[in-house]
């Protein structure tokens, strides 16, 4: 309800600030608008990331599932990030990413297209974020591989990795492994939270193994009854 009610103020106030950016301002009040504007930009992610991970605790799990394919869905996601260059809060530009993929032929999934599309964009956007090394691009893995009692799906980077203490706090709302790496690329805190119930809602849990100098990596096995390869 809170999240509902908070949209309709946050547009209002986005669209004067946008106004405001076209307007002709003296350099000192520009960035303040600017800096205005980036914050109700989060202010706005986290809404709909809140809403998002409310849908998807009331949603039925049994209701609405279909076949899916996956690799276009994966390929999707892959291609929308390609460009992503995440911000810091201070408006400077970090490096991208080199985002590598080793995938099986084509496979079908039983499942929801959309909650999976939203697992993989968080967990490759998260690499992004989070798994580099100070002055580098961010090196992001993801594999899609045949194994014992399904098909694996993982996302790794080589960054600078998280200690064991945090990582059973992870998927946690709001769980911030280090508040100086927060403040530096921002992030609601959410997207682990969301990728934990969406998952749920396909029977795969998220496996965390992370080593610190060394980087991180998040997987999650589909079972065997939710996958069928397709057929040429």
């Amino acid at each position: 309800d809170v999240s509902h009610e908070l949209r309709t103020p946050l547009t209002v106030i986005s669209g004067y600030l946008e106004m405001l950016g076209d307007a002709d301002l003296n350099p000192g009040i520009r960035r303040a608008v600017k800096q205005m504007g980036e914050q109700g930009d989060r202010m706005k992610s986290l809404v709909n990331d809140l809403l998002h991970l409310s849908k998807l605790e009331s949603n039925n799990a049994g209701t609405g599932s279909q076949w899916f394919e996956f690799q276009p869905l994966c390929a999707i996601s892959i291609d929308q990030l390609k460009a992503y260059i995440p911000t810091s809060l201070t408006g400077e530009k970090l490096l991208g990413a080199e985002i590598h993929c080793d995938c099986i032929s084509d496979i079908e999934v039983f499942g929801f297209a959309d909650e999976m599309s939203s697992v993989l964009s968080n967990l490759i956007t998260n690499a992004i974020k989070y798994g580099r090394k100070e002055g580098q691009a961010a090196q992001v893995n993801i594999s899609i591989q045949n194994t014992h009692g399904g098909v694996e799906i993982s996302v790794s980077d080589k960054g600078e990795g998280i200690a064991s203490s945090h990582l059973a706090h992870l998927t946690e709302r709001f769980y911030r492994v280090d508040e100086s790496r927060e403040s530096t690329v921002g992030g609601s805190g959410l997207g682990l939270a969301i990728v934990r119930h969406a998952l749920e809602h396909h029977d795969a849990p998220l496996k965390i193994e992370s080593t610190l100098g060394l980087g991180s990596r998040f997987s999650f096995i589909i079972p065997a009854e939710r996958i069928r390869h397709k057929q040429n």
